[in-house]
């Protein structure tokens, strides 16, 4: 089968079955960046609107490496405990995905270096980065995506008045009413499993204090720390190294 084989044939697989597309190459999200751009109008967003008159729940976008990606360095009582990857879609959500991006940069007004979290809700979701120099201005809320729902461990959003964000511990569809989602983890699924297990107070707060203890752009596989690093390319090999590493500290780190 040539370049490329696998994709087609999912897609013609997908086809068939009714399945609606859920992969674009480059040349596609640029397409449908400028349509939406102009007109208001992209593929998900459609999409978004036949699943929610029927009820059903839409898959999350595939992985894109092409889509920008952040990185959060995370610590437990001032212990670093490991580094989560998130794609974010901004493709799909651009303003409210282009929010959190901001967060993270350096010398932003409300920016999430050294933020916590102060609401935990095991095997829901935790809460962090509030606040009030994040929200929108004049009472503006972050605009609706339907298209991007709560639906599995491990994506990422924003409150509608952009004050806090919140990451996913399992399935939360009743969050869709007060959070847009805006990217989804892809490295790092394993400190999920570590935050779930924090002990907190009656109101939800952690009793160990959760941090964000470093932030910014990386690239799809979290190797880099600025957005010229994270153009760079890494082999597989140095890829798969290091995270093998970075599961082997975070085991250490929390033993």
């Amino acid at each position: 089968m040539g370049k490329g084989g696998t994709r087609f044939v999912g897609e013609a697989i997908a086809h068939r079955s009714g399945r609606a597309k859920t992969s674009y190459t480059s040349k596609e999200l640029k397409k449908n960046m400028e349509k939406f751009l102009e007109t208001g109008v992209h593929p998900d967003l459609e999409r978004a609107k036949q699943s929610a008159s029927s009820g059903v729940v839409v898959a999350l976008p595939d992985p894109d490496s092409q889509r920008p990606h952040i990185f959060l360095d995370l610590s437990v009582d001032n212990r670093s405990v490991g580094r989560l990857v998130v794609e974010m879609f901004e493709d799909v959500a651009p303003a409210a995905a282009r929010h959190l991006i901001n967060r993270v940069q350096q010398g932003a007004s409300a920016s999430l270096h050294n933020c916590k979290f102060h609401k935990l809700l095991p095997y829901y979701a935790l809460y962090g980065g509030k606040s009030a120099a994040a929200s929108f201005p004049g009472g503006q809320g972050v605009p609706l995506n339907s298209r991007l729902q709560h639906m599995m461990r491990g994506a990422v959003s924003v409150s509608r008045d952009g004050s806090d964000f919140a990451i996913c511990l399992g399935k939360c569809l009743t969050m869709d009413e007060t959070h847009q989602v805006v990217g989804v983890v892809r490295q790092g699924l394993d400190l999920l499993d570590l935050l779930d297990d924090i002990p907190r107070s009656p109101d939800d707060t952690p009793l160990m204090a959760i941090k964000v203890v470093k932030c910014g752009n990386t690239n799809a596989q979290g190797s880099h720390e600025s957005l010229d690093e994270a153009l760079a390319k890494e082999t597989p090999e140095a890829a798969a190294a290091r995270l093998k590493q970075q599961s082997a500290d975070t085991r250490s780190a929390v033993m």
